[in-house]
């Protein structure tokens, strides 16, 4: 669940990254790092939390992320790659697309 209460804060922060003073290529690859790692943070403290006040089994802080975190960094970096690529070819797409659409 704490995964899930992560996202909002994480599409906030992701978008605030499109402010910053950097080439395009750099800001993609923060927003992609820093949307990861808060949802790994809530996440992982949200199972912290649960394990010791809901089920009453408290877990340690590797024992956390070995179970909330580290399976899932692959896939998650599998993803992040597929996303870069497809954040720097949308745009380019998406102009094609509005000039057949004006002529």
């Amino acid at each position: 669940f704490g995964y899930l209460l992560a996202f909002p804060i994480s599409a906030l922060l992701v978008g605030s990254v499109n402010n910053l003073k950097f080439s395009e290529t750099i800001k993609i690859i923060i927003a992609i790092v820093v949307g990861i790692l808060v949802i790994y943070l809530i996440g992982i403290l949200w199972l912290i939390g649960w394990s010791k006040y809901i089920v009453q089994k408290p877990i340690t802080l590797t024992t956390a992320i070995s179970v909330g975190a580290l399976p899932f960094i692959p896939f998650d970096i599998m993803k992040a790659i597929c996303a870069y690529f497809i954040v720097r070819v949308t745009p380019k797409s998406m102009l094609k697309f509005q000039n057949i659409q004006n002529n």
